[in-house]
């Protein structure tokens, strides 16, 4: 007889662990508490993540058919600017030498989709209500009616608001990584002139802001602004856009058909699993997006769990083989954003990256770093270790020296 899962949430996370433990054998069921299709943010993946898609029987042609690819991402600072191509790192993996910009509405349906063709069984809109985690029980409210569904696995991929999560007080915050974020869609008329189609583009605001350019077609561009000094309002976003002489070339006369803002708060949960669950993607942890590290790492959550973890021979075993990874995921990414933020403070480091990048970006480090930027965040981990380490530092000693 097949095992039971349980899937709370149809996100990234949330479709890639239904799909991957269906080929398991599996039989899933998952649970999404908002109707399909929903906006959501994160909308430029890796080459990482192009991989597992094509894992989950989502192929290439598929992809080129409804985005647009992404050959890397462009840093710019005033003139300077350096870019980071996909093709560049040194990783064996059979990684495609691009990725994809998505709007998520069409990506989470198309995986929602991909799901329900695999025999996944979805109940939406439904919410998980209470849990019953020493009974593997969980009750959901769905149509007005409440049901108790008893699980052999339960996969927590509901994000940041984890009923699981709340319920047992593992949220943790990084309180000091804490920042606003605005965003906006822009359509109509976009000038991509000085800035590329093919690219994902930070431009680098010192001494605590940067902005995102995520082209999504010829005549759609996502454009957000993160602000760790949190002073940043929607009429300041607004003026910002408009002062900077690439972007507001870009956009034109186009005006912005929503504009959101929120929070945004690094954190993880204290463990990252319990006897027969598990949070995967935002339910485990999120850092800031400047390494568009949250697809990957939701997707990369799913493959570990499935394909190292449950075919573990104890319970225990597998809840230290996995607390041990996301443990070690989390921090490998939050350090690089640790050590970018220090970064930018000083436009001397800024300045000095880029041409460093520029001179040398195909020898042995450099290539490194761009498996890095590839969504290899678990690989090279004793270089990035001092790569970072060593740039704190610099940047610490520049503070003091008023820098």
């Amino acid at each position: 007889m097949n095992k039971t899962a349980l899937v709370l949430g149809a996100g990234v996370a949330g479709c890639s662990s239904a799909i991957l433990l269906r080929q398991r054998g599996y039989h899933v069921e998952l649970i999404e508490r908002q109707q399909f299709p929903r906006f959501s943010i994160g909308e430029s993946i890796s080459p990482a993540a192009v991989a597992v898609l094509n894992r989950l029987g989502i192929d290439i042609q598929q992809l080129d058919q409804l985005f647009p690819r992404k050959l890397g991402a462009q840093v710019r600072y005033g003139g300077e600017r350096a870019t980071f191509s996909a093709a560049n790192g040194t990783s064996n993996r059979q990684w495609p030498a691009h990725s994809y910009n998505v709007e998520r509405e069409r990506f989470d349906a198309m995986l929602l989709e991909k799901a329900v063709r695999m025999g996944v069984v979805v109940d939406m809109p439904a919410q998980a209500r209470s849990f019953r985690p020493e009974r593997n029980e969980v009750d959901v409210e769905s149509a007005k009616r409440i049901r108790t569904i008893a699980y052999e696995l339960l996969v927590d991929a509901t994000g940041f608001y984890s009923p699981l999560v709340e319920q047992l007080g593992l949220r943790r915050f990084a309180e000091e990584n804490r920042s606003v974020a605005l965003f906006a869609h822009y359509e109509g008329d976009l000038n991509y002139g000085d800035v590329s189609l093919l690219h994902l583009t930070a431009f680098i605001r010192p001494p605590s802001q940067w902005i995102w350019v995520i082209p999504l077609s010829d005549k759609k561009v996502s454009i957000g602004l993160i602000d760790r000094s949190r002073q940043l309002d929607k009429n300041g976003f607004l003026h910002a856009l408009k002062s900077h002489p690439a972007i507001s070339n870009l956009l034109g006369n186009t005006q912005p058909s929503f504009v959101q803002g929120r929070m945004v708060n690094d954190y993880s949960a204290q463990r990252y699993c319990g006897n027969n669950y598990f949070f995967v993607g935002d339910s485990a942890f999120f850092v800031d997006p400047i390494f568009s590290s949250g697809v990957t790492a939701a997707f990369r959550s799913a493959e570990f769990l499935v394909d190292e973890v449950l075919p573990q021979s104890s319970d225990i075993a597998r809840m230290h083989h996995y607390n041990r990874f996301m443990d070690d995921y989390y921090r490998a990414i939050k350090r690089q954003v640790d050590l970018y933020y220090e970064a930018i403070k000083h436009p001397i480091m800024v300045r000095g990256t880029l041409r460093w990048w520029n001179l040398l970006e195909k020898d042995p480090l450099p290539r490194r770093l761009q498996d890095w930027g590839n969504g290899a965040f678990n690989e090279h981990q004793f270089l990035l270790g001092l790569w970072s380490s060593g740039g704190r530092r610099l940047g610490r000693l520049l503070t003091s020296l008023g820098i």
